[in-house]
């Protein structure tokens, strides 16, 4: 079996934190298997958007991108660009999964992983950095230098997933989206290529 099939049979795992007072649910990139419901939004309640309805405002696009390129700036990595292409896909999912009332990995990304997803869904109004800092805080359980998946002083790697599909040096393209409903916040952005590989080190 390659290490790259291996990596998607590996790519599972839940993890929880907290954003303030309000309540955040992550998933790792990779396969799901616990869930949460997600706030189904209401009419008129997205804000991220463009009036077309078909791309994230430009200061949002900018926000996404300083944060996720100062992580990887801190570890001398090459930031990234953005893609509008795996933008749309996020934005897809995260309508889909809105709608649904579910918050889970989309079927492609567990089956065919052209592209790392990460997932965040919060309650409150926290900003696109709000969410993306808590993924970049799992740097303080991730092992520098490490081969996946052992990467994780806690020895779970889940609980650094987020984190090093974030600075993992052979994805060059981010794209996310956002579906703010009447009482929460769901992100999804996706990386290509793929990171979270099997035997390989993130950086």
């Amino acid at each position: 079996m390659s290490s790259k099939v291996s990596a998607i049979k590996a790519r599972k795992g839940f993890a929880a934190a907290k954003l303030g007072a309000a309540a955040l649910l992550l998933i790792a990139g990779g396969i799901a298997h616990a869930g949460a419901k997600v706030d189904t939004p209401e009419p008129g309640t997205e804000l991220a958007y463009a009036a077309n309805g078909t791309a994230l405002q430009p200061s949002r696009v900018d926000e996404l991108l300083r944060i996720h390129n100062r992580y990887r700036g801190e570890v001398g990595v090459p930031p990234l660009r953005w893609s509008d292409t795996l933008a749309a896909g996020a934005r897809d999912w995260a309508e889909k999964l809105a709608r649904e009332g579910r918050f889970e990995h989309s079927a492609h990304n567990r089956e065919q992983p052209q592209y790392g997803e990460n997932l965040a869904l919060s309650t409150g109004e926290p900003s696109a950095t709000d969410l993306v800092e808590l993924w970049g805080g799992e740097k303080s359980d991730f092992i520098a230098g490490a081969r996946f998946p052992n990467i994780a002083r806690s020895g779970d790697w889940a609980s650094v997933g987020h984190y090093s599909q974030l600075v993992w040096r052979a994805s060059t393209e981010v794209g996310c989206g956002i579906r703010r409903g009447a009482v929460a916040t769901l992100l999804v952005c996706r990386y290509a290529p793929a990171g979270n590989w099997i035997g390989e080190i993130p950086y």
